[in-house]
């Protein structure tokens, strides 16, 4: 074996792990430069960033081995190559770094921009290493073994109405009565706490879960109608399902979980041909959304029962505005990289401290800290991605595509959609991870 072939056997490894730590909370507090603690004005390093920096350090390192073997160790990037998508993320992160002489706290500017260069080379990194390093197929199962882990932590956590103890993982102090958890009254008058896993919040864990869910359905037809699709495997497969699929909606995430029936609906309808392998599945996920209903009707019907003058919507509506307001008093740069919430402590003085928290919109929170310029690159990056993977000829005809190929732009449109409602995939660890994950499907070959 030569050291080459080492490295990427160590590296592939260690992406595994990666993968299945993305939803763990376990992280050091590295400076805070608010008092007290807020969440949006600290820094903090993460196990998931030990673990990629690692991948990383090992594929230059193996990218250097492989050219000083082709005996090309001065090559270097050459950026008129870049697919017009890379020019266009190219363009947000010159903007994004730009705008840090906007910012109030400077330190957390760096931070933030830091965060998402990590980011941008862990979309890299997949790309590049995608059918090569690692299998993307066993990619799809490794996220699907954390999403089960995850809804058993969270099985439980719903019927203990508290936390496991798990805090090495970074399970968060969690129970009915404690403040600041997520809870939430339903129609026969009880208390409920949403299930957390070992994420943040119970939005960051349906998030986890819904990538988890996905990743089964690409995973499942890969093999669904073949010869290895035995009763006892089809079995054991449906039965991780389920427990996934409960967890996932004891979250009673409304967002996550609405829209992930509206994408299952897209998928129905634009694989039709490839309806019968997944008949399995579709009569699976009927029979529990019946079962959940029927034994947790009050907590579901409470869910669904959405009043204009609930706090969730109210705050929503006010952060939205407020952000517009920040963007259109800062058009070009926004307020920089990172300070929305810093910004809204210099505006809002004295407000309680829970006040003070990102937009509920990602693209809004963008628009705001790096103004119009870093927002319209960041939606072209995306619009060119859907572009590349729809595949568009010179003439506009759309190819054929099998449904492995589809799966991305319905993922990435979940994904981009939720965006719309909270701010998560773009302000916290485990979000942004599962944002880029998808991003990146765009990118790769699935067929």
């Amino acid at each position: 074996m030569d050291q080459e072939s080492g490295i990427s056997k160590i590296e592939r490894f260690l992406f595994y792990i990666f993968l299945f730590c993305i939803p763990f909370q376990t992280r050091i507090i590295l400076s805070q430069w608010t008092r007290p603690f807020n969440e949006w004005t600290a820094s903090f390093l993460y196990l998931t960033d030990i673990l990629l920096a690692a991948v990383l350090i090992l594929w230059a390192i193996r990218w250097f081995l492989k050219k000083k073997k082709d005996g090309r160790v001065y090559d270097i990037m050459i950026y008129h190559k870049l697919p017009i998508w890379g020019w266009m993320l190219l363009g947000f992160f010159v903007v994004s770094t730009i705008s840090i002489f906007r910012a109030g706290i400077v330190g957390l500017a760096i931070f933030r921009l830091i965060k998402l260069g990590e980011l941008i080379l862990l979309f890299l990194y997949i790309r590049a290493s995608a059918g090569k390093i690692f299998k993307l197929k066993t990619a799809a199962a490794v996220i699907t073994v954390s999403g089960f882990f995850q809804a058993v932590v969270a099985i439980i956590q719903y019927a203990k109405q508290g936390s496991m103890g798990l805090k090495i993982l970074g399970e968060s102090q969690i129970g009915v009565d404690v403040y600041n958890v997520a809870v939430f009254i339903a129609s026969n008058g009880v208390k409920y706490m949403r299930a957390y896993g070992t994420t943040p919040h119970p939005n960051v864990l349906a998030a986890w879960l819904a990538l988890a869910l996905f990743t089964f359905y690409f995973w499942y037809s890969s093999w669904a109608g073949s010869a290895r699709a035995t009763p006892a495997r089809a079995g054991v497969t449906l039965a991780i399902y389920v427990v996934i699929l409960f967890g996932f909606l004891f979250t009673f995430s409304r967002t996550m979980i609405g829209l992930w029936g509206l994408t299952a609906l897209a998928a129905f309808i634009f694989l039709k041909n490839y309806r019968k392998r997944f008949n399995p599945v579709i009569l699976t996920t009927l029979a529990v959304g019946v079962i959940f209903c029927i034994f947790f009707w009050p907590q579901v019907r409470s869910r669904i029962l959405i009043s204009g003058d609930e706090e969730a919507v109210t705050q929503r509506i006010l952060y939205n505005e407020i952000a517009g307001g920040v963007t259109k008093t800062n058009p070009l740069l926004g307020v920089g990289i990172g300070q929305s919430v810093v910004d809204l402590m210099h505006r809002f003085r004295y407000y309680p401290q829970y006040f003070y928290q990102p937009t509920h919109n990602i693209y809004l929170l963008i628009s705001s800290e790096t103004g119009f310029l870093g927002l319209i690159f960041f939606l072209l990056f995306i619009f060119f991605l859907f572009w590349e993977k729809i595949g568009l000829k010179t003439d506009g005809r759309r190819r054929a595509r099998p449904p492995a190929a589809i799966y991305p732009l319905l993922i990435v449109s979940y994904f981009l959609l939720s965006g719309l409602f909270d701010h998560f995939l773009w302000t916290l660890q485990q979000g942004s991870f599962i944002l880029w994950l998808s991003l990146v499907l765009l990118t790769i070959k699935t067929d």
